[in-house]
């Protein structure tokens, strides 16, 4: 078994996630499936709260979609600690948004974690 751990930080206002490795600051690319990641798939929203606690907002600009805890996002949606990320799904282009789309073998799953500073 082999085991790869990922982690990203978001450290930036705007953070784009794609394919393109020029223009992604998370760059993702399929080893099983090339069309499955868009080149610019999503953008992750950092912002300040009122209590100026930060917060980050994921939106999707893809063709296979984005998935939150395994539901396809229509548009964007806030993201809290413990969320799954998914990028892509093999039927995304047919699923529509808010539908439960599993798939926990993704090679692009992610879970969120805040850290402190």
């Amino acid at each position: 078994m082999i085991l790869f751990i990922f982690f990203f930080r978001i450290n930036k206002d705007v953070t784009i996630v794609g394919r393109n490795p020029s223009s992604s600051d998370i760059f993702l690319d399929s080893n099983k499936n090339k069309v499955m990641i868009s080149r610019l798939h999503a953008r992750i929203v950092t912002e300040k709260d009122s209590k100026g606690n930060q917060t980050f907002k994921i939106s999707d600009t893809s063709l296979n979609g984005t998935y939150v805890n395994d539901i396809k996002i229509a548009h964007s949606c806030d993201l809290q600690p413990g969320d799954t990320v998914t990028f892509g799904h093999l039927k995304g282009a047919v699923l529509a948004p808010g539908v439960l789309a599993q798939q926990p073998d993704s090679e692009f799953r992610f879970k969120v974690s805040y850290a402190s500073n």
